[in-house]
Order: structure tokens, then C-alpha cells, then sequence
């Protein structure tokens, strides 16, 4: 009994949803539908973002300072275009440190700010952390950079994270942070080969 009323109360949900969109439609002028449409409509930046899309597996390295040596490791990703072609979303598992590690990350491009995004979480954290950027004029670099809450740390920690696709079945994230001399330095790279 309690399903089907829950089952009912998001089915009325989901029509009040429409009939109130289908309205504020109604009420727009044209330019407002048309700017609309533009605004949820995916277009080349998102076929540009599609191109990360596939089952990969990777290598990684670590540092945990500037003249630390590598840690490697590996694991495999999953990434696929998901709200019909607005984000890829890609689903990361391997081993970091010794300890199993699973995480997701999206990356879309929002229309209206004209900014490339990103959110990942992972079962190392409890936050979502985000970040925006821009792609190189030949469509094969994204960098975003954002700021990441780190356990006893008082303000965020800024970050750089540069994606590069290299072919059809080759493609690199370098990840780079702050030392403690506030110098920027690569922390981690995967690189990654497409799964035939």
C-alpha cells in the first residue's frame, strides 16, 4: 500500500511538473522560448566531451611532494554520455595506497555560462567537489581549475586538473596541487588506454 502511494504521489509530482513548465512556456515570449531551447539543447562542446566516452583501463602515479617518488597503481573506468548527451559521466575503480577506491566524476558544458564543468566524488570523501574551465582551440585540452576541502586544512585547496586527449584510444588527467611552499606541482597522472 505505501508503494502505490508513493508510486502515485510522484507520478502526480512529475504531471504538475509538466502542466507548470508546459504554462511558463505558454507565457514566455519567443525570444524566451528560443534563449530556453538554446540553454538545454547539447551542441559541439558536448560531442567534443563525448569523445572521452568508452571502457578504459589506466595507470596511475602519485606524488606526494614535488621530490617524492611515484606511487603506482591501476584500475579501470567506465565513461558514457548520460541525460541525453549533456554530461559524461565516468565511474573510476582501482587502488590507491592499498586501500580499494571508487569514484565518479561528471563533465558537461553549460550553455549559458559558456564554461566547461566538472563534479566528482569518491569513497575517500564526503564532499562534491567541483571545478569549471575551458577547452585549447584545437578541442584536444580541458583545464578547470577549483578548490577542495582537505582534512585539516582551514581554507579549501586550490587545484588544476588538465585533461588531454592524445587519439582515439589514448587520453591523460594530470592533476596538480599546491606544495607547502605554495608551489604548484603535478600530484598525479592516469593515463589511460581504451578497452577494445
Amino acid at each position: 500500500m505505501m508503494r502505490k502511494t508513493l508510486r502515485l504521489s510522484m507520478m502526480v509530482a512529475l504531471a504538475a511538473v509538466a502542466v507548470t513548465g508546459a504554462a511558463l512556456a505558454q507565457d514566455m515570449t519567443p525570444e524566451e522560448q528560443q534563449a530556453m531551447v538554446q540553454a538545454m539543447t547539447p551542441g559541439e562542446h558536448h560531442k567534443l566531451i563525448a569523445q572521452f566516452a568508452g571502457k578504459y583501463e589506466y595507470t596511475s602515479k602519485m606524488w606526494m611532494a614535488p621530490d617524492a617518488p611515484a606511487m603506482e597503481s591501476g584500475g579501470t573506468s567506465v565513461a558514457e554520455m548520460v541525460m541525453g548527451g549533456r554530461y559524461l559521466q565516468d565511474t573510476v575503480e582501482g587502488v590507491i595506497m592499498g586501500m580499494p577506491f571508487t569514484g565518479t566524476g561528471w563533465t558537461g558544458y553549460n550553455n549559458i555560462t559558456g564554461e566547461y564543468i566538472f563534479a566528482w566524488i569518491d569513497n575517500f570523501s564526503t564532499g562534491i567537489m567541483t571545478a569549471t574551465g575551458s577547452c585549447s582551440p584545437d578541442g584536444k585540452v580541458l583545464t578547470f581549475e577549483g578548490a577542495s576541502p582537505q582534512p585539516g586544512v582551514p581554507e579549501p585547496v586550490p587545484f588544476i586538473q588538465v585533461v588531454t586527449l592524445i587519439d582515439d584510444t589514448h587520453h591523460k588527467m594530470e592533476w596538480y596541487m599546491p606544495s607547502e611552499e605554495g608551489e604548484m606541482f603535478k600530484t598525479m597522472v592516469l593515463s589511460y588506454t581504451r578497452v577494445k
